[in-house]
């Protein structure tokens, strides 16, 4: 249906009217009073049964509450009656009541045709997809044609039943009837979100047979007032140290006033901040960046009561991890809720309640990872879209922005562009290396937050980098050994343990780590706890690291190693060397080498890897290497625009844009989810049975008692394998306990625990 059409009712109603028309078909009569009481939508394990018409009410009732924000009550009210109106039908209540005995009865296309023939497409899109996920728009007014003949009886008996009340073109905000800005999409998307959560929040309470679970959090003042609290010794010191000559205070004293006072420009930014606002946050590694735009958060959401929460995104689980804690300390931990796929709500000391905000970020503050937020917008399935619909009015905060891939850059953007200027959201874009994504904001250009940002580099910088060119595998051993402790960091997990081996055969009493991907999360935090404190007691200690290591990871070594990678990559490994400032920057150094890389694939026959956007990134740093001072933010300027001139229409790689906003009207739903992906391979999910609970989870997958619950501590114990990569080399040592669709596995167990390392799971 082209999109001049879409809201236009009397074209509608004519069509399916005379649609209608041609169908000859028995007329069901039935009486209103004498039918419905004996309708139910949902019968309980106990044999309890729920009115259909008390659920219609309640799901129009919550999902007209959620969409009020947006202005689209009035869609909301409409598509709660509409979506379980197929339920009436005798098919459906024959299969409700004995289900062993019946076939399944599907409901939700007749209430996509009361809403379509009523004149509201956006309806008619969310009912038909409230359980199965949203369908392509033409797909939806196909199988609207179909289910008015196919099922005209069951169609004329919803009419005589629930009758749907005809839309209007006012009952969709003016900004939304269009395609621009991702208007209508996203209006749909939010709709959806209103209705699903809803439904699963009424079913979910009468199938409990309780009431509504209620939520008793802090306000939003109160949170304020907490993090004033917190910080009020930092100001009180900075206060202090304001009133002496900047130079007579020592290198420590001058970075705790700068951190104050960038701290103290985010609070009355965020002070005076508005809807819509998008804002940058430049602030060096040491400078408080988490504290700091939690703060612009705090105070925008004290100074206007309709700011819904606040969200904080992450590129990494543990970045995620490591800003949860933080903001715990600050806010209590009731009121955060840390969510990603490796977290384990049992271990969060009985915080049930945040297990169930996990479902649709009912809660005061939010960490999560960008994979949760994106594709939760560019989804199409209830249950990654339920969340939805509580962004609105929110403060959310994009930390490490400079991490968002390339080839999904432009959706992401135009996603959070839509975030802001549709739904009132007040954006923050942070990093100690902006990446000049400013130029991609068509509706709302961003602003920084902190007043002249280049003087705060140097003092911050903890470090000098320099370049070593081209070094063999045995200079670089040579070269690590020659320190106490220090940092290396590569770009293949092979090539790191590869380098960890030979450093092994040579260190004697040396401690020695190998950080990769290969290693179960559980494994990864240990033995992170463990150098930290080896750090710390001044033990001698050289760790080899992939890139999982430059962010979110607080380490501080005196001295690193960084294969040559993207410039934002150095950088982020340089905040490793002397982060917490107690050395002299003089003596600390981050050394930039290549070659090992090389190396090591030739060692292993596997020859050189392809040219992919790394050989580019690598190809811009060496170049800066030779012109720029590459410690500069200008430089991090020209880097990232060298980065995306070379993508230039990569940045939707996917067409994610088009099918959002296409020139016909006809929004495709389904595809978008289909083709968005910042997660992208097809992996194998290897449980490691390291620990009795990881054991148990194991025997509940293998026995089918596992629970969404137990699906989500797996991943604390398993390493995700890239298909090709199991199928190779680890089929045969492994036992599978879930099968996908395909009919191949989806997660399996290690047998044989040999291939379990101190360095991860070894692929022979």
């Amino acid at each position: 249906m082209p999109v001049n059409t879409i809201y236009c009712v009397r074209k509608v109603n004519k069509y399916y009217i005379q649609l209608l028309a041609n169908i000859e078909c028995e007329i069901i009569r039935v009486e209103r009073s004498e039918t419905t009481l004996t309708l139910i939508a949902h019968k309980a394990d106990d044999g309890r049964e729920q009115p259909l018409d008390k659920h219609l009410q309640n799901v129009s009732r919550l999902a007209a509450e959620y969409a009020e924000p947006i202005g689209g009550q009035v869609i909301a009210r409409r598509a709660g009656l509409a979506h379980d109106i197929g339920k009436c039908t005798d098919g459906f209540q024959r299969y409700i009541r004995d289900p062993e005995h019946n076939i399944k009865c599907p409901h939700s296309i007749i209430g996509a045709v009361a809403c379509a023939k009523a004149g509201d497409l956006v309806s008619a899109l969310v009912a038909e997809g409230h359980h199965t996920g949203l369908h392509d728009m033409w797909d939806t007014k196909n199988n609207i044609d179909a289910a008015l003949i196919k099922r005209a009886g069951d169609v004329r008996k919803t009419e005589l039943l629930y009758p749907v009340q005809n839309c209007t073109i006012d009952d969709i905000p003016l900004h939304m009837r269009t395609l621009k800005n991702m208007g209508l999409y996203s209006f749909v998307r939010m709709e959806y979100s209103c209705l699903v959560d809803a439904d699963y929040i009424d079913t979910e309470t009468f199938m409990r047979g309780t009431e509504q679970r209620l939520y008793t959090y802090d306000t939003m003042q109160t949170i304020y007032d907490k993090l004033c609290h917190y910080v009020e010794p930092w100001i009180t010191a900075a206060n202090e140290l304001s009133r002496k000559p900047f130079n007579s205070l020592s290198k420590e004293q001058q970075i705790n006033l700068m951190r104050t006072e960038m701290l103290q420009q985010c609070f009355d930014a965020g002070a005076k901040s508005a809807k819509g606002d998008i804002r940058l946050l430049s602030i060096p590694t040491g400078g408080a960046k988490t504290i700091s735009s939690f703060a612009y958060a705090a105070a925008a959401a004290k100074a206007d009561t309709e700011v819904s929460r606040i969200i904080v995104v992450t590129p990494y689980t543990s970045i995620t991890s490591q800003t949860a804690s933080v903001l715990r300390d600050i806010a209590g931990k009731g009121n955060v809720l840390e969510h990603h796929s490796g977290y384990d709500f049992d271990n969060s000391k009985g915080d049930n309640l945040l297990r169930l905000a996990s479902e649709n970020y009912d809660v005061p503050i939010v960490v999560t990872t960008d994979v949760q937020l994106f594709e939760s917008f560019y989804a199409n399935k209830p249950s990654k879209s339920r969340k939805l619909h509580n962004l609105v009015n929110s403060v959310i905060i994009f930390d490490e922005v400079q991490q968002l891939k390339p080839k999904y850059l432009k959706p992401c953007i135009k996603c959070i562009e839509s975030l802001a200027t549709n739904y009132g959201c007040r954006i923050v874009l942070c990093t100690a290396t902006q990446p000049a994504i400013e130029q991609f904001f068509d509706t709302v250009k961003p602003k920084e937050i902190i007043d002249a940002p280049a003087k705060y580099i140097a003092p911050f910088q903890r470090c000098g980098i320099e370049d070593a060119g081209h070094v063999s595998v045995e200079d670089l051993i040579t070269m690590l050994l020659s320190h106490e402790q220090c940092l290396c960091v590569v770009n293949e997990k092979e090539e790191a343990k590869y380098l960890y081996k030979e450093l092994k055969s040579k260190a004697q009493s040396r401690l020695l780590y190998c950080l990769t991907t290969d290693l179960t999360p559980y494994d990864k935090a240990r033995y992170i706890a463990e150098i930290k404190q080896h750090l710390a007691n001044g033990d001698p200690c050289i760790v080899v690291s992939t890139s999982l290591i430059e962010c979110g990871v607080d380490l501080d070594f005196p001295y690193g190693y960084r294969e040559l990678a993207g410039l934002d990559s150095v950088l982020q490994t340089a905040g490793r060397i002397n982060r917490n400032g107690k050395r002299d920057c003089n003596t600390c150094k981050l050394i930039v080498f290549e070659g090992p890389q090389d190396e090591v694939r030739a060692l292993q026959s596997k020859g050189r890897p392809p040219e992919d956007y790394l050989h580019n990134e690598k190809n811009i740093t060496k170049r800066l290497f030779t012109t720029e001072d590459i410690t500069l933010p200008e430089t991090a300027t020209k880097y990232f625009e060298s980065l995306y001139k070379y993508y230039k229409s990569a940045l939707d790689e996917k067409g994610i844009l088009k099918m959002a906003m296409p020139d016909d009207g006809k929004i495709q739903f389904q595809k978008i989810a289909e083709n968005f992906h910042l997660i992208e391979e097809d992996t194998v999910t290897v449980i490691i049975p390291q620990t009795p609970e990881a054991v148990q989870l194991i025997a509940k997958l293998r026995n089918q008692t596992a629970t969404r619950r137990d699906i989500r501590k797996v991943g604390k114990y398993s390493v995700n394998v890239r298909r090709k990569r199991y199928n190779d080399r680890l089929a045969d040592v492994t036992k599978p306990l879930v099968m996908n669709a395909g009919k191949t596995v989806d997660i399996c167990c290690l047998t044989d625990m040999h291939r379990y390392t101190e360095y991860g799971l070894e692929m022979l």
